[in-house]
């Protein structure tokens, strides 16, 4: 946000979009600007944008995955987004969450967890089940610009109040 007068950006338009386990550092660079929002609207972002999203780091934790990521137990306990809600910005950013429908039923598990989380702590929220995707296409959708997904996506932030 520092940086958005020097790249003709208005930060208070910026989207932070995660997919997979990217919704983790997107969802932690929102607890980031808190902060930062707190000295003005200058670090302001209109929200949250995840698809396909991975929450629970404990969960990840049993997996192959973690051979990789080498997440311990406390790593897991401090970084899970949904424990941090309460650390997001006020005015709370808007959230939005997709999830493809032939997607496994630990991706709708962690997107029905963190959207009950969001709502509860006050964000504006939309989620929804995209029919006929996997998680794959559905990301694959972004790159269209007339698709169901892109276009829901910018409806939601498209309706925002920027002032």
């Amino acid at each position: 946000m520092d940086h958005a007068a020097e790249l003709n950006a208005d930060a208070g338009r910026v989207v932070l979009i995660g997919f997979g386990l990217g919704a983790i550092p997107a969802t932690l660079a929102l607890t980031n600007l808190a902060d930062e929002e707190d000295e003005g609207d200058e670090g302001r972002v209109a929200g949250l944008a995840v698809l396909s999203g991975v929450f629970d780091l404990e969960a990840v934790r049993h997996t192959f995955l973690n051979a990789q990521l080498q997440i311990d137990q406390a790593s897991a306990a401090t970084h899970q987004p949904f424990r941090i809600v309460g650390s997001l910005p006020r005015p709370r950013p808007t959230v939005w969450l997709a999830v493809g429908e032939q997607e496994t039923d630990e991706f709708h598990r962690n997107m029905v967890l963190f959207a009950r989380v969001a709502d509860d702590g006050g964000c504006p929220l939309s989620a929804s089940t995209a029919k006929g995707h996997n998680h794959f296409s559905l990301l694959a959708e972004l790159a269209n610009p007339s698709s169901s997904i892109t276009t829901e996506l910018i409806a939601v932030f498209g309706a925002q109040d920027w002032s």
